[in-house]
């Protein structure tokens, strides 16, 4: 199976440049943001895609949408697609977070593979979640080219995974706003082959 893999574009709680904690929050997509997809359309055009999925969150189905129409593929959503839950820390900013929740946020930091936020899923949980879709993605899809919309934690997860690498890996990939991955899935192992790839990345669209 071949996997084009995409991060959702810029959300509108971010344009200032502060990173937050999404999460579950179904926070939107900026209309800018989006404009990146459209760039896709010639890659991924003669690649005999069979299916579209994303996250069930609005700014990862904008993206998917976006692809689905200029591609005439059908788009499904996906809860287990979803951004790793972040509990009580939805939405907030760095400093928020230190400023309310500095001893949780002291033992989060110093084990963030297995530590859970309140509300929260940890890593574990979450690459349990994706990882056990992306299996059976690749049951109904082997043979084929597919492509998911989904989140910057997800993402890496997914990559992790197709990597043999460890959890406490984590924050060694680098998941751009509108990157695309791709990977290959066989029986036995899996190849990837573009790893945040943004040819057509402009400063307005991060």
């Amino acid at each position: 199976m071949k996997l084009f893999l995409f991060r959702h574009t810029q959300t509108v709680n971010t344009v200032d440049g502060i990173f937050r904690y999404n999460g579950h929050c179904d926070v939107d997509a900026t209309i800018d943001g989006l404009k990146i997809f459209y760039f896709y359309k010639d890659i991924l055009a003669d690649q005999n895609i069979r299916a579209i999925y994303s996250s069930d969150l609005i700014r990862a189905i904008k993206g998917g949408k976006i692809l689905s129409e200029l591609l005439q593929i059908p788009l499904y959503t996906s809860y287990e697609l979803r951004e790793i839950k972040q509990g009580v820390w939805e939405g907030l900013s760095y400093d928020e977070i230190m400023d309310r929740y500095p001893d949780e946020a002291k033992m989060k930091f110093a084990d963030y593979v297995n530590f859970r936020v309140e509300g929260a899923e940890n890593l574990i949980d979450a690459s349990v979640r994706v990882n056990s879709f992306i299996e059976r993605l690749y049951k109904k899809h082997k043979g084929e080219a597919v492509t998911i919309v989904a989140h910057g934690g997800i993402n890496t997860l997914i990559i992790l995974k197709a990597l043999n690498m460890e959890l406490k890996d984590f924050f060694r990939i680098k998941q751009d706003f509108g990157c695309m991955n791709e990977i290959d899935y066989f029986d036995d192992f899996s190849k990837l082959l573009k790893l945040n790839y943004t040819p057509f990345y402009r400063q307005e669209y991060k």
